[in-house]
């Protein structure tokens, strides 16, 4: 669980109180009037980078806190997943999976919790771009990933775990981008919705006939010489595939 020790209420507002010292102390540089076109000196480009980190800092230590992040799933979670989460199992974890490139214009943080009594996660990522990412959901599924593959490393058995992934979004337009990956697909949003959440297909070789690959000339020397890539009685194998080879050749 997390700790409620960890942060207490008058902590909270401490955290929160000096935090916005240290946004009166930076607003001298307004990054946001800085015209188009505009190329920031080192110093400049370091206090723009500073400015959005004290709101990165009260997000991970008010997360941290079990009232606020019990609050704030209760909140905002769908009902027919609550239903089958069980809060009291939240637990915060240390990584951050954000990209080296976003990591000035987002923070993240990462739960794992129980739902429906088995294993799983909440991927918040708080987003402070002033422009909305039209392939937001694109970077979400790679973090999401990238999480799936980290819980492989430190577990090694086991189904894969649930992952339920909430954007906190800080800029003033009204979010108009894509929030499903599909759409970014556009006009075969559908087509690649079927692709995707279907199984892959296989090809085993081992399962198809000599004389099915030999009715496809091209194709089918390809998967038959894969086929018997590991073949230690040659003599039969040669016998099959010196004639195949003149065929294609000529």
């Amino acid at each position: 669980m997390l700790a409620n020790s960890f942060l207490s209420g008058r902590f909270l507002i401490y955290s929160i109180f000096t935090i916005y010292l240290e946004l009166s102390y930076l607003s001298d540089f307004n990054h946001e009037n800085i015209s188009d076109g505009y190329i920031l000196s080192k110093k400049e480009f370091a206090v723009t980078t500073l400015i959005h980190q004290p709101h990165d800092k009260l997000f991970k230590q008010a997360m941290a806190d079990s009232r606020v992040a019990h609050e704030f799933f209760q909140s905002h979670l769908p009902a027919h997943i609550l239903d089958k989460v069980d809060l009291s199992t939240l637990k915060l974890e240390k990584e951050s999976f954000i990209d080296d490139n976003y990591k000035s214009s987002e923070v993240d943080v990462l739960y794992s919790v129980n739902v429906e009594n088995r294993p799983a996660y909440f991927y918040l990522l708080c987003e402070h771009q002033s422009a909305i990412d039209p392939h937001m959901s694109l970077r979400l599924f790679r973090y999401m990933l990238n999480i799936l593959d980290r819980h492989r490393e430190k577990i090694k058995k086991g189904s894969l775990p649930l992952i339920y992934p909430i954007v906190i979004y800080t800029g003033d337009k009204a979010w108009d981008s894509p929030r499903s990956l599909f759409e970014l697909f556009g006009e075969q949003a559908l087509l690649a919705k079927d692709i995707l959440l279907e199984p892959f297909q296989l090809v085993e070789l081992q399962k198809i006939s000599d004389d099915d690959l030999k009715k496809r000339l091209w194709s089918g020397l390809v998967e038959f010489v894969l086929k018997y890539r590991k073949i230690q009685d040659f003599a039969d194998y040669l016998d099959t595939l010196f004639p195949w080879l003149r065929v294609v050749e000529f």
